[in-house]
């Protein structure tokens, strides 16, 4: 993991303990404010109490890296967006190049429909393009390289478990990620362009690159098999993603857009992986 864009305003990834260097809030923070004369950034415990860029009340108390260096005392502004204000520029700036040099961009839990920020994962310039994880369609399905109709929580568990070995133990003191032993499967089978037995009847165009994206739905019904409803999903993402192939940079500018079709709809095929169809409606009307 490179790099984290978030349209998220609640802090929970600042608090997740990622380095703030490697996340770019785009609509801003309810916890943070930002000192308009030095750009220290601080993060509180409560809500700042203001909207779009205005005083909160307090100051900043940074000192300087010289000895006797008094505190900046700059005015402290929150950082939170309102409707018709800019995307703060700098942090933008870096969610479109760490977009353009992705390998692979995953876009988790979002509908995409939000500009700028929605059209982020379009701007990938080399690799395996776009991932969608997201229980509805969204605008940008028709260019994603995999979708993914499931919870997030339960997808990323299943690739932390099945890729990187390792599970999410809670207790007392929180939670933490443990070994277990299992990791690999999934990248071996995504290497070899094998599906995993259990699951390899929900896919189609497994055996070669697929002329669209495979659509792995969840529609949070009976599980098949006798594992459960997390280790069906688990199988379903591997296998999703043991069909997939990376494709070749695009050199052609036309090629990189991502357009929705031009009359959107509703069509779904519950608990499959499918090949999605040219010209059929990806994603339900939006409603304004």
């Amino acid at each position: 993991l490179k790099y984290v864009v978030t349209q998220n305003v609640d802090a929970l990834h600042q608090r997740s303990g990622l380095p703030r260097s490697k996340l770019a809030v785009l609509h801003g923070c309810i916890f943070e404010e930002r000192c308009e004369a030095c750009g220290a950034l601080y993060l509180r415990e409560t809500d700042v109490g203001t909207i779009s860029f205005q005083p909160t009340g307090r100051y900043c108390t940074r000192v300087g890296e010289a000895a006797g260096s008094a505190a900046c005392g700059g005015v402290l502004r929150d950082t939170l967006l309102d409707w018709e204000d800019p995307l703060p520029e700098a942090e933008l700036t870096e969610a479109e190049r760490h977009c353009e040099r992705a390998d692979l961009i995953l876009a988790l839990g979002t509908s995409l429909r939000i500009e700028p920020a929605g059209s982020l994962p379009c701007r990938h310039r080399r690799g395996g393009g776009y991932v969608i994880v997201n229980l509805q369609r969204t605008p940008k399905d028709s260019k994603a390289k995999l979708i993914v109709r499931a919870p997030v929580d339960r997808v990323m568990a299943a690739l932390m478990r099945e890729v990187m070995g390792l599970e999410l133990e809670r207790g007392a003191a929180g939670a933490r990620w443990v070994a277990t032993g299992t990791g690999g499967a999934a990248t071996g089978g995504a290497a070899t362009g094998g599906a995993m037995p259990e699951a390899s009847s929900l896919i189609a165009g497994a055996g070669g690159a697929p002329a669209s994206a495979p659509v792995a739905e969840d529609d949070g019904g009976p599980s098949p098999g006798s594992g459960g409803r997390d280790a069906y999903i688990a199988a379903l993402v591997s296998s999703a993603f043991a069909a997939w192939r990376p494709p070749k940079p695009e050199s052609s500018a036309s090629d990189r857009r991502c357009e929705p079709p031009p009359h959107p709809g509703l069509g779904a095929t519950a608990l499959s992986v499918s090949q999605s169809t040219p010209g059929k409606p990806m994603y339900p009307p939006l409603v304004r």
